[in-house]
């Protein structure tokens, strides 16, 4: 499937944004990459994040199936080994015995997800499901009762299947920002994760405090179109997920 390449919106902003960055003293990109890292927190569990726990399984290494849009597919990172389902499976990895599967479809809403979500359950037969959600339901103005409906669905057919479920909520980029709706979404999947006890990576809050550093930081966030997160983004996301993963287990994240 092509996927067109926008150039940045936000006007003026993303502009400057852009113009500073060029403007900036060099600095190795590995160090500019652990310093904001760093700096956002990424792989920090919140000090205020919902107590979840994932019961240590005796049948061999923990096995993660991973869906989702275009993220999971690796959209924005520049190469799967960018992706978030591959660096979170590498994070994973220095800690115990992991096996991880990612199913990605661009575009696709909750429904899609939960469309595929069984045949995939019998086919990978997963200790964990993680569900990055909410994005495109958000931008499709999809009514809240309905995509909570659909993610109870979904968290019940997993549950069925034997399956612990942590949900990661939608992305922030700059146009979101004054989107009530957009929020609303965030806010409810947020309420599900709570109501259902399932785990919840708040990939959104996570993003928005990237803005609040400055408009280089978001920048680098986020991919060439401004909407997908770039490797950083990607990376951010591993860790965090990585970090709540391990500390369902009882096992402590490398810092």
């Amino acid at each position: 499937m092509m996927r067109r390449v926008l150039a940045p919106s936000g006007g003026w902003r993303a502009w400057a944004a852009a113009l500073l960055l060029l403007l900036s003293p060099a600095v190795p990109a590995g160090a500019m990459t652990d310093d904001l890292l760093g700096r956002l927190g990424c792989g920090v569990l919140p000090s205020a994040s919902m107590p979840w726990q994932l019961t240590p399984r005796d049948d061999g290494p923990l096995r993660i199936l991973v869906i989702g849009s275009s993220s999971t597919s690796g959209t924005g990172a520049g190469e799967a080994a960018a992706a978030y389902p591959t660096r979170t499976m590498a994070h994973l990895s220095a800690k115990m015995a992991v096996e991880l599967v990612a199913h990605g479809v661009g575009g696709e809403r909750a429904t899609g997800a939960l469309a595929r979500l069984g045949p995939l359950l019998r086919e990978t037969r997963p200790h964990l499901l993680v569900w990055q959600v909410g994005t495109n339901d958000a931008r499709g103005r999809v009514p809240l009762a309905e995509l909570a409906m659909t993610l109870r669905t979904g968290i019940a057919q997993a549950r069925a299947a034997a399956a612990a479920v942590v949900l990661v909520d939608p992305q922030y980029y700059p146009s979101v920002a004054s989107d009530r709706h957009y929020r609303a979404t965030v806010a409810e999947i947020a309420a599900v994760a709570r109501q259902e006890g399932t785990g919840l990576v708040q990939r959104f809050a996570r993003m928005e405090r990237a803005e609040a550093l400055g408009p280089a930081a978001m920048t680098r966030m986020l991919a060439r179109d401004r909407f997908h997160m770039s490797a950083l983004g990607h990376e951010c996301l591993a860790r965090d997920l990585s970090a709540r993963i391990l500390a369902a287990q009882g096992t402590v994240a490398d810092g």
